[in-house]
């Protein structure tokens, strides 16, 4: 479907600054678009969402770069004495290299550990209803496999009677 009020030239406009900021809302300030317009846009013309797609891999190379360069090469910062630049010291952002290194190096990433260590029992229960009949044939099957413990005289059952 082609939607009049978003132009080609509009579109061009948009999928650029979206390659550059890679925030739609920028994108659609930037052409004057409503951001529904995009998004049914996008669900409506598989060649625009393709386009959108590959916008956002762009930006997504790009601050990937600049994480690198940041957290790699650095960047000068001027110093300063009695309000006067004197030199440069350079700078480097370690945060960005180590979210950089965690993507890259699995070694680098934060360890997950799930533990499946149950305690106590787990109670099965049939998707059927039970009726009060059948958990009473169950006790009495259970009650027939437990050991016959002596009553109170040295005989007798387990439940202590006699």
């Amino acid at each position: 479907m082609i939607c009049p009020s978003f132009t080609l030239e509009q579109r061009k406009t948009f999928l650029q600054k979206l390659s550059e900021t890679g925030l739609q809302v920028r994108a659609c300030e930037e052409v004057g678009v409503n951001r529904r317009v995009v998004y049914s846009l996008r669900k409506d013309d598989k060649e625009f969402e393709h386009n959108y797609e590959t916008a956002m891999i762009v930006y997504r190379e790009r601050l990937e770069e600049e994480i690198h360069r940041r957290g790699m090469e650095g960047w000068q910062e001027p110093v300063f004495y009695r309000g006067e630049v004197i030199g440069a010291i350079r700078k480097f952002d370690s945060n960005l290299l180590m979210f950089h290194a965690k993507r890259h190096i699995p070694e680098y990433r934060e360890k997950q550990q799930v533990d499946l260590t149950l305690s106590g029992g787990v109670l099965l229960v049939h998707a059927a209803h039970p009726t009060a009949a059948d958990w009473e044939k169950h006790a009495r099957a259970v009650e027939s496999q437990m050991p016959q413990l002596p009553g109170p005289n040295g005989n007798g059952n387990g439940n202590g009677g006699g």
